[in-house]
């Protein structure tokens, strides 16, 4: 009868040993650290967001007021004149001669700026020495004065030297300025002139003028 009940206080024993643990042992050494892993690939591009609503227009500016209209131009600044080319048997030149005569209207005082260009026949005898000249002057039209503090002057010499010739071939430009004190309208001459060897045969054959405005 004993055996049996040993037996069975050496399950009993056994059982309590399994349900009540017995004192926690010291702790083990940590492990190291794993090695991490790689990083995944990117995962694709997402699609398209839809396209978002039209902002409203903005509200228009108000145009600006016209400006008022300016003052009237100055007037004429500037007036040529044209003798015609190749006249027939050309204006004969004998003492002063005025080639053209040309006007301006000016706005204010200031300065106007004269350019000629003459061209001559000047009929040349053996021996003799030609002179002839081209007059700019605003005094008149028989100016032809070198004493003339208003004249500007070209000088064109054909050599006693040289060979009889009844028609050679001539021409020479003139500029110059001339003040005006206010406002008007000026005139302007164009003079030419045989100095020496005048003959007949000396002729103008033709000229132009341009006559420009410049304010002071």
């Amino acid at each position: 009868m004993l055996g049996p009940i040993a037996l069975a206080l050496a399950l009993v024993a056994l059982a309590v040993n399994f349900v009540v643990p017995g004192p926690q042992g010291a702790a083990g050494i940590d492990g190291t650290d794993g090695v991490n892993g790689t990083n995944g690939t990117n995962g694709p591009q997402g699609p398209t967001g839809p396209r978002g609503p039209t902002g409203a227009d903005g509200i228009n500016g108000i145009n600006g007021t016209d400006g008022a209209t300016g003052p009237a131009g100055p007037g004429t600044l500037a007036n040529y004149s044209v003798v015609a080319p190749w006249q027939a048997g050309g204006l004969p030149l004998f003492g002063c001669t005025n080639v053209m005569t040309v006007d301006l209207t000016v706005p204010s005082a200031g300065y106007v700026v004269v350019i000629a260009t003459v061209h001559v026949w000047v009929e040349h005898l053996a021996g003799n020495t030609d002179t002839w000249t081209i007059f700019e002057s605003a005094t008149g039209p028989a100016d032809c004065s070198d004493t003339d503090p208003t004249r500007n002057v070209f000088f064109q010499e054909i050599s006693n030297s040289l060979a009889a010739d009844t028609f050679m071939n001539e021409a020479g430009s003139v500029v110059n300025t001339f003040s005006v004190g206010g406002a008007g309208t000026y005139s302007f001459y164009v003079n030419s002139m045989m100095y020496t060897g005048e003959t007949a045969g000396d002729r103008v054959s033709e000229a132009s003028c341009v006559v420009i405005f410049f304010p002071a």
